[in-house]
């Protein structure tokens, strides 16, 4: 093939090929292809000729040009822009480390004289957290299906494919998956259903955790859930999800010192849809 062949041919499959793959090591290498059967004026100031990196002569060799072709760099050849990195489902990723944590935790079983940090709060040290150890055998974890300032609302659809897969994980690994509310017992039914078309519970097995009674908290319903297992990480999409604290707090900056709980215990990350803004209401 002569040189202007093996030009034109170059220049035809990079203006066809325009994003593929054979075009874009030619492009980035900023060379132009000449057939070693051409006519060649020799110049003895010319430089060497550059050596190719692997991804430039595997798409020189799929346009049919071999490996010793000579190559001229053409000056001033615009680089191509830095490929923009895939998206990130955050969410996803701190499903992951959830279930991460949690089975790392659950792993350390307590032995004799040895306890396990527990993901709730001994006391409210707002500088540095204490936490509650135990000494159970089993670990659980606690997923609070309440949105942030609000309640949960189990008639509207949901689809949490990665955190059904992180949950799988702990059940397989012996884990147990407790699940907490605002809702009144009255309102399991309900619940139960959502978690199952939800796929997030679909053999129904999973404690769940309503509110008895109107004046019920849910800090009373946290501890409850740690007494014959250690609860060792809460998933929520709120602070106030992990300790009733937050709650009461006038600057939520002066509980900073508990940041270290989270990724470390703590996770935050939505659970439930929030409820649709009511029509007419103003804030």
């Amino acid at each position: 093939m002569t040189a202007p062949r093996i030009l034109a041919h170059a220049m035809l499959l990079a203006a066809t090929l325009s994003g593929c793959a054979a075009a874009i090591p030619l492009a980035a290498a900023g060379v132009m292809t000449v057939g070693t059967d051409a006519p060649s004026q020799p110049d003895e100031n010319a430089n060497r000729a550059p050596d190719l990196p692997p991804s430039t002569k595997q798409a020189l060799r799929g346009m049919g040009i071999s490996d010793d072709a000579q190559v001229v760099p053409l000056a001033g050849a615009a680089s191509l822009p830095a490929p923009r990195p895939a998206a990130v489902d955050l969410d996803a990723v701190t499903y992951s480390a959830f279930a991460d944590y949690a089975l790392a935790v659950a792993a350390k079983r307590s032995g004799r004289g040895q306890s396990r940090p527990t993901a709730l709060l001994a006391g409210p040290n707002l500088v540095a957290p204490k936490r509650v150890l135990c000494r159970h055998a089993e670990s659980s974890v606690l997923v609070d299906l309440d949105p942030a300032q609000g309640i949960f609302e189990p008639t509207l659809p949901a689809a949490h494919g990665a955190l059904a897969d992180a949950l799988e994980r702990l059940r397989g690994a012996g884990v147990e998956v407790v699940w907490s509310t605002a809702l009144t017992a009255d309102r399991a039914g309900d619940v139960r259903t959502w978690l199952r078309d939800s796929a997030l519970d679909p053999a129904g097995k999973d404690r769940m955790l309503l509110l008895r009674y109107p004046e019920d908290r849910k800090q009373t319903r946290r501890a409850e859930a740690a007494s014959e297992r250690c609860l060792v990480a809460i998933l929520g999409d709120e602070r106030a999800d992990f300790d009733e604290l937050f709650d009461y707090l006038k600057r939520p900056e002066a509980a900073s010192g508990l940041d270290a709980m989270l990724g470390q215990g703590w996770f935050l990350a939505p659970v439930s849809p929030a409820p649709p803004p009511i029509e007419g209401l103003t804030q």
